[in-house]
C-alpha cells in the first residue's frame, strides 16, 4: 500500500533536544508535523541516552542518542581522527521549552552541544535551528541569538528575555525567523512554526499535505499573537477566523515564506 505522506526531495535529519522537565507538546507537535513527510527522520537527543521525563511527568521519551554521540563530525574527527564527512548528522535542530529550562540554562553540556551545532563559526552543516516556548532561553544563554530577533512564551517573558540581553526580543509574534534561527511562542506555536518551516524549505504542497495528515489548521500569520496582550484568554465559544476561514479561503500559501 502506497504511503499517503508527501515526500521530501532529499533525506532530512531533525535532532530534537530533550532534558528533564521539557514541555511535551513543544517537542511532539513539531515532530508530528515533520514526521508526516517521508524522508524526514527524527533523532531524540539528550545528555545521556535513555528515558527523559517531561514537565508533568506524564510523558517519558527515550533519547536514542547522547550529546557526545551526536556532536558534529568535524569535532569528533578532531578528537578521534577520520575522513571528512560531507553530509552532517543533523540538518535541522529543535529545542523545546518547559520548566526544565530553568536548570538547563546553566548546563554546560547542553549549551556546548547547541553551540557546537549552531554557532556562526561552527561549520557543522546545520541548516536550521528552531526553538519552541522557553527553549529560546537555552539558545539565548548559549549566545546564539545575540543580535537576532526572537520570541518566546509570553507567560515566561520576563525570565526568558533576561537570559539574552543582546537579543532583539519580539513580544507580539507567533514565531520569528531570523537567518537560520526560528523561535516560536508558547507550546502550540511550535506546531505552527513547523508547518511554516515545511512551506519555506519544501514548498506549499508538502506543508499543506503535512497539515492535512495531522488534521491541523495552522495559524498563518507569524506576527499575529493575541497571547502577547496582557490578560488575553481565548473565547472558546467562537471559532477563530484566522485558523479556519482564512486558511480555508486562501490556503497554506498564506503562510509567510520566512
Amino acid at each position: 500500500m502506497a504511503s499517503s505522506k508527501p515526500q521530501a526531495p532529499h533525506p532530512i535529519r531533525v535532532g530534537i533536544v530533550l532534558f528533564p522537565g521539557f514541555e511535551p507538546l513543544d517537542a511532539v507537535g513539531p515532530a508530528n508535523v515533520f514526521g508526516a513527510v517521508e524522508g524526514i527522520q527524527m533523532l531524540w537527543i539528550a545528555e545521556q541516552q535513555g528515558p527523559v521525563s517531561s514537565k508533568t511527568g506524564s510523558m517519558t521519551v527515550v533519547a536514542s542518542h547522547s550529546f557526545a554521540e551526536m556532536m558534529p563530525q568535524q569535532q569528533q574527527q578532531q578528537q578521534q581522527g577520520g575522513a571528512d564527512a560531507a553530509d552532517p548528522k543533523l540538518h535541522w535542530l529543535l529545542v523545546p521549552g518547559g520548566v526544565g529550562t530553568r536548570k538547563e540554562v546553566v548546563n554546560p553540556s547542553l549549551l556546548s552541544f547547541l553551540q557546537a551545532w549552531a554557532a556562526p563559526d561552527a561549520g557543522s552543516g546545520l541548516q536550521l535551528c528552531m526553538s519552541v516556548c522557553t527553549g529560546a532561553a537555552l539558545l539565548a544563554a548559549a549566545g546564539l541569538l545575540d543580535g537576532r530577533r526572537a520570541t518566546s512564551n509570553k507567560m515566561a517573558w520576563e525570565w526568558v528575555t533576561s537570559t539574552g540581553p543582546k537579543v532583539q526580543w519580539v513580544r507580539a509574534a507567533r514565531w520569528v525567523a531570523d537567518g537560520p534561527f526560528l523561535t516560536s511562542s508558547g507550546v502550540t506555536a511550535g506546531t505552527d512554526m513547523a508547518v511554516a518551516v515545511l512551506k519555506t524549505q519544501l514548498g506549499s504542497e508538502v506543508a499543506g499535505a503535512a497539515a492535512k495528515y495531522n488534521e491541523y489548521m495552522p495559524n498563518a500569520e507569524a506576527d499575529v499573537d493575541p497571547f502577547a496582550e496582557a490578560g488575553f484568554v481565548p473565547d472558546v465559544n467562537q471559532l477563530s477566523q484566522l485558523t479556519t476561514a482564512t486558511i480555508l479561503l486562501e490556503g497554506i500559501d498564506r503562510l509567510p515564506d520566512s
